[in-house]
């Protein structure tokens, strides 16, 4: 159980990341 929640929660956090990078390369552009 607690692996499933780690395994969510990163993902979770990556899409998180991955929407801010591509603002900033928005941004930049």
């Amino acid at each position: 159980m607690n692996e499933l929640f780690g395994i969510y929660f990163a993902q979770l956090s990556y899409k998180r990341l991955s929407t801010v990078f591509y603002c900033i390369t928005c941004q930049g552009q």
